[in-house]
């Protein structure tokens, strides 16, 4: 709707009429006179459309009213956990925590230790004392105990091991004796065979490694191996004699072996030839204890261990390689007496030597 107003202040609706319907119905007459100037009124703002209905909401079906829950009986109420003692923790090194069940150790050095050796100092892992329990005895009221006392009647426990005074009893008077017999001089014995001395055989050239140690070792030779070996083929050449010791078969247990640190912590070598060489194996130069994970040794063969039967101890020879040989942190240049729990370092691997044959025992 579009209002407007005509000269004779009359209201129509402009998009319905095009002329004052009220003007064109009436007959022309006089012109009015001029009407007085009126201030317009504001138009009238076109009202807002009204906002479509909102769609009714359908009603949703009502739930289903859930079964109550069946009331449960009550757990009965779990026993507290006793509260066990924390394992202590490790206080030397990078010694990680041990697991449950796991049997550790303290050396003497303070480290501590989960296998048989300490990586520290090389000391073995102490025997467990057993403590002897009291032997029960039986006092003279019948009671029996464990203790010094008799927990009934007080008497002291009696002495097994005290022999009985002997009562004293008069001497008798000294009976006469027969003049003595003059013995007869005994016969004279044979004298005793001469024992079977050492036999001697000349060492063939073409094997000179197979009594080479026993012979060193018996004859305190203090130089290199390649000088004994020069020795011995001179030996064989000029036709002199050599001392041939029988030597252990290759199979027997003598000793063993123990890496303590680099890759090869834990792995154990067994030592069952007389001569056992040390280094790092390559096609041409085989070795029997071969410590390829250490790029820290040249190859080939760089120490020995050799056992002397005879006086059942070992030796560690250095074979003159480019790798340094120690023993307790000396250094070998020629040979060093093995003992028991000594440490081999070749490169940067440690080796803990263990003997089975020594003065005790030997094969």
């Amino acid at each position: 709707m579009k209002l407007k107003r005509c000269p004779n202040l009359h209201y129509y609706d402009g998009d319905k009429y095009d002329e004052c319907p009220h003007c064109a119905a009436k007959p022309a007459a006089a012109p009015a006179p001029a009407p007085k100037p009126v201030f317009e009124p504001a138009p009238i703002p076109e009202p807002a459309p009204k906002p479509e209905p909102r769609p009714e909401p359908v009603p949703q079906p009502k739930p289903e009213p859930r079964p109550e829950p069946v009331p449960q009986p009550k757990p009965e109420p779990r026993p507290e956990p006793v509260p066990q003692p924390k394992p202590e923790p490790a206080t030397h090194g990078t010694v990680e925590m041990p697991a449950a069940g796991e049997d550790i150790w303290r050396c003497a050095c303070g480290a501590v230790n989960r296998g048989r050796f300490c990586p520290e100092c090389g000391a073995g892992k102490p025997q467990p004392v057993r403590q002897e329990q009291p032997e029960r005895w039986i006092c003279s009221c019948g009671a029996e105990s464990k203790g010094k006392f008799c927990f009934q009647c007080g008497s002291p426990r009696p002495v097994q091991n005290q022999a009985p005074q002997p009562a004293a009893v008069s001497k008798p008077e000294p009976v006469p004796q027969p003049a003595p017999v003059p013995k007869p001089e005994p016969a004279p014995q044979p004298a005793p065979a001469p024992q079977p001395k050492l036999t001697f055989q000349p060492v063939s050239p073409q094997e000179p490694e197979r009594t080479l140690t026993a012979q060193i070792r018996d004859a305190k030779f203090l130089g290199t191996m390649e000088d004994a070996r020069k020795k011995v083929s001179a030996a064989a050449d000029d036709g002199v004699t050599q001392v041939i010791f029988d030597e252990i078969d290759d199979g027997f247990v003598l000793a063993w072996l123990t890496a303590t640190n680099t890759s090869s912590k834990g792995k154990v070598y067994t030592l069952t030839s007389p001569k056992t060489t040390i280094g790092r194996a390559d096609p041409e130069h085989p070795v029997d204890v071969d410590l390829r994970n250490d790029r820290g040794i040249s190859r080939g063969v760089q120490a020995m261990i050799v056992y002397d039967p005879l006086n059942k101890k070992f030796f560690l020879q250095s074979a003159g390689g480019k790798t340094y040989v120690y023993v307790n942190k000396e250094m070998v240049l020629t040979y060093n007496e093995l003992k028991a729990y000594d440490v081999i370092r070749v490169g940067e691997t440690n080796l803990v030597f263990v003997p089975l044959c020594c003065e005790s025992f030997s094969w």
